[in-house]
């Protein structure tokens, strides 16, 4: 169906010239009809229309001319008529100061009226450019989960099976080499020891990919397990802290709020430097509270708007679940990263059917040996 305009819109996708054009005619057909009409009858209103039409689509000098036209016109028509030649000099003046007047107003119009279109334009491009971005993080997001999975069943099914046949091996070769009585057998106990490592290893590094239990354990056991991940990978404390062990959302919500969790623990260890994390989950009333804080150097507020990849897919996982997310820095060091979403009635529910309150977690910023700030 083709699109309907406005005798403006049309107007508008003239060319100048043949803007121009019509205010001529319009112009001139207003003279000719004083002319024809004569002084007993006034044609105020065709003159009005020429100068607003010409003020409006084609310019200030050409609508002070056809002001001064109009009343030339009127004057030569009011000369012939009855009356002093004193009062038809004023009429002309009042009239002409009219006109201008009215060049004036229509042309303050047109600059609002296109300033607010430009703006409307500009908005409407921004909103298609944002919708568009997001779109494509979207589709970003779900790619990066998507290969994340495979990759963590990958290692599941593949890398963690050999090293179970590695140690499973190395079991039985430290047996037929104690029962020699030989001091391999202790080598190949370092070896077990070293494959128990690596399995160790592989299978926190699987439930960081591929969460597979997040929906059976429920999110306050899958982030304590996340905590202590980032611990053993790390070596900086994280600690985690629940109003509600038994709280259960549902798949989408949990797996995005452990993903925002996620890669903030990354991005303070990766990029702040921190030394002492902590995760913080409460439920209160419908809502669910996700806190990650951290004693690094903290961000500013530029870098939290803004951001790299990691801030923007936090921030897409948050609008794709109608959550807030906010990311800033802590008074006293560090960073806070803090997202609230509205779960299901009955979606989330506390152990005893009251609300909990938002835990209070507390950030270390002090070295326990020295009580200077840690860097």
């Amino acid at each position: 169906m083709a699109p309907r305009f406005g005798i403006g819109e049309h107007i508008e996708r003239l060319s100048p010239g043949s803007r121009l054009s019509l205010g001529t005619f319009l112009l001139v057909a207003g003279c000719v009809a004083d002319f024809v009409s004569g002084p007993q009858y006034r044609v105020l209103l065709l003159y009005l229309a020429a100068v607003t039409y010409a003020a409006w689509y084609v310019g200030v000098r050409f609508a002070v001319l056809a002001s001064i036209a109009c009343t030339g016109s009127r004057l030569v028509v009011e000369w012939g008529g009855p009356g002093p030649h004193t009062a038809v000099y004023w009429n002309s003046v009042m009239r002409l100061l009219s006109f201008l007047l009215v060049v004036w107003l229509t042309r303050e119009k047109r600059t609002d009226f296109v300033r607010i279109r430009d703006r409307g334009a500009r908005d409407a491009v921004s909103l298609r450019a944002e919708r568009t971005f997001s779109g494509s993080l979207q589709r970003e997001v779900e790619v990066r989960e998507a290969e994340q999975r495979r990759i963590g069943r990958d290692l599941h099914d593949g890398l963690s099976q050999y090293l179970t046949a590695a140690m499973l091996a190395s079991q039985v070769l430290e047996e037929r080499l104690t029962a020699r009585s030989t001091e391999e057998s202790l080598l190949a106990r370092r070896i077990g020891g070293l494959v128990r490592d690596a399995m160790g290893l592989v299978q926190a590094l699987t439930r960081g990919l591929y969460p597979a239990d997040l929906m059976a354990a429920g999110l306050p056991a899958t982030l304590e397990r996340l905590a202590a991940t980032t611990h053993g990978l790390s070596r900086a404390p994280c600690d985690f802290t629940t109003t509600d062990e038994d709280m259960r959302l549902d798949e989408t919500q949990a797996t995005h709020l452990f993903r925002i969790a996620q890669e903030a623990l990354s991005n303070a260890v990766r990029h702040a430097g921190a030394t002492r994390l902590s995760i913080g989950l409460a439920l209160v009333g419908d809502r669910v509270e996700l806190t990650v804080t951290d004693d690094g150097v903290g961000i500013s507020g530029d870098a939290a708007n803004s951001g790299g990849l990691g801030m923007r897919t936090m921030r897409e996982r948050a609008r794709s679940m109608g959550a807030s997310l906010d990311v800033g820095p802590l008074p006293r060091g560090g960073t806070r990263v803090r997202c609230v979403v509205t779960v299901a009635r009955g979606a989330a529910v506390a152990e005893d059917g009251v609300a909990a309150e938002i835990p209070t977690v507390e950030v270390d910023l002090r070295s326990p040996a020295t009580g200077s700030a840690a860097s």
